[in-house]
C-alpha cells in the first residue's frame, strides 16, 4: 500500500497520516485530507478535526478511520478487525515522566515486522498505524513516529522554592516598590510539567520575596493565569494570593496562598506590592520579563526599560489590599528596571 506522509501542525503539533490531499489549503486555509479508509467508512480531515481524546482503554472503529488520538492517563488503544486500508494515529499526551500509551493489535494479528503484539508509546511520543496490504492482510503497518518534545529538567518536588526559567538570577540590591503599585512579572514553568512523580497538574502553594531594605508598612505576592489581552500576553485572573506580613525586617518574606493554585499550563504571572515607597524588594538580575511575552515598543527589549507590568491597587498604611479578581480590562505601564523576584513552592506534585 503507497502512503504519503502529511504532517498536519495542528493543535499540539500532532501528526496525521493520508494518502492524498486535496484542496489548496495552506495555513488556515480550506485544504483537506482525505485518508484511504474502506467503503462506507472514508474520513475527511479538516484542519485538524476527526481529534479524539481518550482516557481509558478504547478499540479503534472502522468509522474512525482517518483519527488522530489525543490520549492521557494509562490507556489501551486497540485497533480495530484488520482491513486494508484503515490509517489512525495515536499521541501519548501525558506528562514527561508520567503514564505509557500502548498500542495493541486486534486478536489473531500483529503490528509491524517484528510482530509483536502492541507498540508502546512513551510520554509526548505519536506513531501512525496502518492495515497491511494484500488479500489477506495480517499486520497493522507502523508509520513514521514522533518523539517527544517535552521539556527537560529534574523534575520538581515539594517542599522546594523555585522561580521561573526565564528569570536570570537575583539581585540583592533591590529596588522600591512604590505604593499603590502592583508589579507583574512572567514566569515560564517547565511544562509540560516535568515532575519527577509522573504528569498531570501541580499545586503551588506558597510564594516568597525578599526584603533588601526595611520598609515601614505591609507587602504581599499573587499570582495571577495569563491571557491574551490585545494580542499580547497579560495578566488576567487572579488564582490565589498571601496575606499581608510587615516589610519590616530584612530577609524573605514567605506565605501561604488563601488557596492552592493548580497549574497545567506554562506561563503565570506573580505579582507583589507594599504599603509603602520605602521598602526596597530583591529583583530578578536581568529584567527581560516583558520583553518575553512581547513589547510594543522595541526601543524597550533593546534598553531592558520595560522589565514589569504595573497597574494601580489602593493600599497604604492603613488601607488593606483587595487585589482584583480580574484584570481583564485593567490598563497597563511598564516598570523601568523593577521586575520583582517571587519565588513558588509547590503544595503537591502532581
Amino acid at each position: 500500500m503507497k502512503r504519503l506522509l502529511l504532517a498536519l501542525l495542528v493543535a499540539g503539533a500532532i501528526p496525521a497520516y493520508a494518502d492524498n490531499y486535496s484542496g489548496g489549503g495552506g495555513s488556515g486555509g480550506s485544504g483537506s485530507i482525505t485518508t484511504t479508509c474502506p467503503a462506507g467508512t472514508g474520513s475527511t480531515l479538516n484542519n485538524g478535526a476527526n481529534v479524539l481524546a481518550e482516557s481509558t482503554a478504547h478499540t479503534a472503529t472502522a468509522a474512525e478511520c482517518g483519527a488522530v488520538y489525543e490520549v492521557t492517563g494509562t490507556t489501551t488503544i486497540t485497533m480495530p478487525v484488520i482491513a486494508s486500508g484503515l490509517e489512525y494515529t495515536v499521541i501519548n499526551q501525558n506528562a514527561a515522566g508520567g503514564a505509557t500509551v500502548t498500542v495493541a493489535a486486534d486478536a489473531g494479528h500483529t503490528i509491524g515486522n517484528n510482530g509483536a503484539s502492541s507498540v508502546t508509546l512513551s510520554p509526548g511520543q505519536s506513531v501512525g498505524i496502518a492495515a497491511g496490504s494484500g488479500a489477506s492482510p495480517t499486520k497493522w503497518d507502523l508509520g513514521p513516529g514522533q518523539s517527544s518534545t517535552f521539556a527537560s529538567g529534574p523534575g520538581y518536588v515539594t517542599g522546594q522554592w523555585y522561580y521561573g526559567s526565564n528569570f536570570q538570577g537575583v539581585n540583592a540590591a533591590g529596588a522600591v516598590l512604590t505604593t499603590g503599585t502592583a508589579y507583574c512579572v512572567p514566569e515560564w514553568l517547565l511544562t509540560p510539567q516535568p515532575s519527577v512523580a509522573g504528569g498531570g497538574s501541580m499545586t503551588i502553594g506558597s510564594l516568597a520575596y525578599r526584603i533588601a531594605t526595611v520598609g515601614t508598612t505591609t507587602g504581599t505576592a499573587a499570582i495571577y493565569s495569563d491571557g491574551i489581552t490585545g494580542g499580547i500576553h497579560r495578566p488576567l485572573t487572579l488564582l490565589g494570593y498571601t496575606a499581608q506580613q510587615a516589610n519590616t525586617g530584612l530577609g524573605t518574606d514567605s506565605g501561604a496562598l488563601n488557596v492552592g493554585v493548580s497549574v497545567t499550563n506554562g506561563l503565570e504571572w506573580l505579582c507583589g506590592t507594599q504599603g509603602d515607597s520605602t521598602g526596597k524588594w530583591s529583583l530578578q538580575s536581568i529584567g527581560y520579563n516583558i520583553p518575553y511575552v512581547g513589547n510594543t515598543s522595541n526601543s524597550a527589549i533593546f534598553t531592558n526599560t520595560g522589565s514589569a507590568l504595573t497597574f494601580s491597587v489602593t493600599y497604604g498604611a492603613t488601607a488593606a489590599l483587595t487585589w482584583p479578581a480580574s484584570l481583564s480590562a485593567t490598563v497597563f505601564s511598564e516598570a523601568s528596571n523593577v521586575a520583582p523576584l517571587i519565588l513558588f513552592q509547590l503544595s503537591s506534585v502532581p
